[in-house]
């Protein structure tokens, strides 16, 4: 195992899968710059979600998943879906108990989409 990683169960469901290694940079990226919508469009990157199930599940259009996930991806420094569920996975708790949006100062229109 390279050294500074730690081991996650792939579906963080339980003990039935190998272990992978999280990568350090995974655990190093800052999650804190993304909006409450762009958290959302990542947890369901992590779930390997497409561009239309996630824009079904948000109720909103896959244009503006695609431009948020072109967003999550210039603030966290990455360039691959795979990377996102990396981060989403190696990070969940996190992104799910980050402050309310509008603790964040987000707009209503980011909220809506």
């Amino acid at each position: 195992m390279p050294v500074g990683s730690e081991m996650i169960h792939a579906d963080r469901t339980g003990p039935h899968l190998a272990p992978v290694a999280v990568p350090e940079w995974a655990r190093r990226v800052d999650v804190s710059s993304l909006t409450f919508r762009e958290r959302e469009v990542l947890l369901a990157l992590g779930e390997c979600r497409t561009n239309s199930q996630i824009a079904s599940r948000l109720v909103i259009t896959e244009r503006t998943v695609r431009k948020h996930i072109e967003s999550i991806f210039g603030k966290l420094s990455i360039a691959s879906r795979s990377h996102a569920a990396i981060v989403a996975l190696v990070r969940c708790p996190e992104i799910e108990e980050a402050p309310s949006c509008t603790e964040q100062g987000a707009s209503p229109e980011d909220v809506a989409g």
